[in-house]
């Protein structure tokens, strides 16, 4: 199966991010290293019928992510706004409030395990580095050994620039310093 990633407008945006970053362009994927983590950024944009039906009228979307070092349970916050239909309509996992008024005001937020949960949002600066990174990105989450951000992008969108990305990192790498155990 092709990489949506590698489709031609997709390839010049990695391009441009992998120059804004400073970093190489290996195809597919841009990688950066901070702080002895790696950073991989892909860009997925649909595709009309073929081998890749599935993607067919999903949004395009830019995913950053870096591994999590630690066990962990799934956890997704969102925006209020956006949709997230997997969440919503596969995992059936209910709403969970972190006990910040103005936190739960704003979010979404979803935990396989309420008692890791408990852990991982009752430090402010995990808080705050999930509110700063949903400013720009419509998804925090963990998959697999992984945190992702992913912004959803509409037409005519751009990847997120240089700068952002930067940024991101620094909040994704508070997130992971400060990780509780499973």
């Amino acid at each position: 199966m092709n990489d949506p990633s590698t489709e031609p407008n997709a390839l010049e945006e990695l391009r441009e991010l992998s120059s804004q970053l400073g970093v190489d362009y290996g195809g597919g994927e841009v990688k950066v290293s901070k702080d002895g983590k790696e950073y991989l950024m892909f860009l997925y944009l649909p595709v009309r019928g073929g081998i890749q039906a599935n993607l067919v009228g999903t949004p395009s979307f830019f995913e950053l992510k870096t591994k999590i070092p630690y066990s962990h349970p799934y956890f997704g916050i969102r925006k209020s706004n956006a949709l997230d239909w997997i969440q919503e309509h596969i995992l059936f996992m209910p709403d969970y409030q972190v006990g910040d008024k103005d936190f739960d005001s704003k979010f979404f937020v979803k935990v396989k395990n309420k008692a890791w949960g408990s852990r991982l949002f009752s430090k402010s600066n995990i808080r705050q580095a999930i509110n700063d990174l949903l400013q720009y990105f419509d998804v925090v989450c963990s998959e697999e050994d992984d945190l992702k951000v992913i912004k959803y992008m509409g037409l005519g969108d751009q990847c997120p620039t240089g700068e952002l990305i930067n940024t991101a990192i620094e909040q994704m790498g508070i997130i992971i310093s400060d990780f509780p155990p499973y």
